[in-house]
C-alpha cells in the first residue's frame, strides 16, 4: 500500500490492532524511523485502532516507543518468551 493511501486503507479493513514490522523496532532509534513510526502511528490512531511494536529488546527502545504513543509493547526487554519446559516448572 502506497503511504499515502495507507490511512485510506486501514479505513476500509476495519481494523482494531496494526503491528509494526519488527524492522521498525530494530530501527527505532534512528530518528528517520522515528519520524515515520510517528507518522503511520497517527494515522493508526485516526482509523480508530491501537499500535502494536514487537521486539523491544531494551529500555532505550521501549521508552522510545512509549514516547511514540505505541499502545502495545512486545520484547524480551519486557519480558522473556519461556519454553513450554518453563512454563510448566512455573505451576
Amino acid at each position: 500500500v502506497s503511504p499515502e493511501r495507507f490511512p485510506l486503507y486501514l479505513k476500509e479493513l476495519e481494523v482494531d490492532t496494526v503491528r509494526f514490522d519488527p524492522l521498525y523496532a530494530r530501527n527505532i532509534k534512528k530518528p528517520g524511523y522515528q519520524n515515520l513510526i510517528q507518522g503511520l502511528n497517527l494515522s493508526v490512531h485516526l482509523c480508530g485502532a491501537k499500535s502494536w511494536i514487537p521486539m523491544i529488546e531494551e529500555e532505550s527502545a521501549d521508552q522510545l516507543a512509549q514516547s511514540l504513543k505505541i499502545n502495545y509493547r512486545q520484547g524480551n526487554y519486557l519480558g522473556k518468551i519461556l519454553t513450554l519446559e518453563q512454563l510448566e516448572g512455573t505451576v
